[in-house]
Order: structure tokens, then C-alpha cells, then sequence
């Protein structure tokens, strides 16, 4: 299952026909914020194959949703992505198709703790870091009352 869209969907859609692989592979496209939850739990791992991010959100999404994530070691995904005992997915270089192919095998091959992945990312949920910037502004402001 893919969900999104862009330009490489129509030749991504094109590859999988002339493959033979519709009825296996489904493209989805676009994809409403309300509907990402219901794609989350129909998967088994989530793969983000970026050769570039920034932070990409959907990888925290994946993680709230209980689903370990496989992606590429590109951008700020090597901090939201932890390997290793007690970790929430794996890593592999980006633009090697290999290394995602066993990455994803030994993902599947895996037993995760759904409820671990959810932990994972309790630290960056909206309360959590809402909290710190609050607490870090009220410190700046003590500091400046404290100065002036």
C-alpha cells in the first residue's frame, strides 16, 4: 500500500500494471489528514524511502499509531527513528533499494511492542513540548526581568 501523491504516481501507478501487480500493490494517492489513521492501522510497518526530509510528521504519526517505522537515514529521521534493543524501526542509506528490501523483511520478521512504538514519540507529543516551550519562555522572560 502507498499513500500520497506527487509526480511519480502516474509512472509508479504505470510500473505496478505492467508488472503484473495490481492486485497486490495499492497506490491510494492523496490522502485527507482524518483518513491517515485508518491507512496506519492497515499496515503492518511504515516505510519512508526519502532521499531528502526535513522532520517528517508521518513518521511520528507512524509511531503514535503503534507501527515501527523503516526509512532512510536522511534529514531529522535518524532522531525520531531509534535501532537497536528497545527501538522504534531501522535505518538504511538512502537510495539503496537492497538494504530497504532486508529492512523491511527483518521488520516484518520482528516482534514489536505496539505499545513501546506509541512511547517512542511521548516525548514529542503536543502537551510534552508545548510544556517546554512554555517553560523556556517564562525562563527568558525571569532572566530579562532579572536584568533590566
Amino acid at each position: 500500500m502507498m499513500v500520497g501523491g506527487g509526480e511519480l504516481l502516474e509512472p509508479l501507478s504505470a510500473r505496478v500494471r505492467a508488472l503484473g501487480l495490481a492486485d497486490r500493490a495499492r497506490l491510494y494517492g492523496w490522502a485527507l489528514p482524518a483518513e491517515i489513521p485508518e491507512y496506519m492501522a492497515a499496515c503492518d510497518v511504515f516505510c519512508l524511502p526519502s532521499r531528502r526530509e526535513g522532520c517528517p510528521n508521518v513518521v511520528l504519526e507512524a509511531l503514535a499509531s503503534g507501527r515501527p517505522v523503516v526509512a532512510t537515514r536522511v534529514g531529522g529521521v535518524p532522531e525520531l527513528v531509534c535501532e537497536g534493543p528497545g527501538g522504534n524501526g531501522l535505518l538504511v542509506p538512502a537510495g539503496d533499494p537492497q538494504a530497504l528490501g532486508h529492512a523491511l523483511v527483518r521488520a516484518l520478521d520482528t516482534a514489536w511492542d505496539p505499545e513501546a512504538l506509541r512511547g517512542s514519540v511521548g516525548a514529542l507529543s503536543w502537551d510534552v513540548v508545548g510544556d517546554r516551550y512554555c517553560a523556556l519562555l517564562e525562563e527568558v522572560l525571569r532572566e530579562r526581568r532579572g536584568a533590566g
